[in-house]
């Protein structure tokens, strides 16, 4: 390699680099996937709920899910609709005894639990949780 790279001019060798670089920075943006990452998928939304619970939980290692899925919620700036996950769940109390199931509702960003935001959770429930079940 070093004796036909001898015959080249400084320019072509300098040439040949820069087309070598360009070709790895090529192959790393490839291979990187420089886009936008994806939206979660549904699997991904329930597991950081059910992480949100936990972390929330007086004792997160009492909390127990029941049915847990992914419902739409459509408003006025998302008329076709982000996905939000809906479920049940349980946990002790600062007795040591379990509650009761208890309905959480959350998407990006928020998470509402019964127990805390009944009158919201309410309206939400029925719009985004029983009507547009995935």
């Amino acid at each position: 390699m070093r004796k036909e790279m001898q015959g080249m001019s400084t320019g072509a060798v300098a040439a040949l680099i820069a087309v070598v670089g360009f070709a790895l920075v090529m192959v790393g943006v490839i291979v990187r996937g420089d886009r936008p990452p994806s939206p979660p998928s549904k699997y991904e939304l329930i597991d950081l709920a059910k992480d949100e619970i936990r972390h929330r939980a007086r004792d997160p290692e009492s909390v127990q899910f029941g049915d847990v899925w992914v419902g739409t919620l459509v408003t006025s700036s998302t008329p076709s609709g982000t996905p939000v996950v809906c479920g049940y769940f349980n946990a002790k109390n600062g007795f040591g005894g379990y509650v009761g199931q208890q309905r959480f509702f959350g998407g990006p960003g928020m998470l509402m639990i019964d127990q805390e935001q009944r009158a919201l959770i309410d309206q939400a429930w029925s719009d985004s949780c029983i009507l547009r079940r995935r």
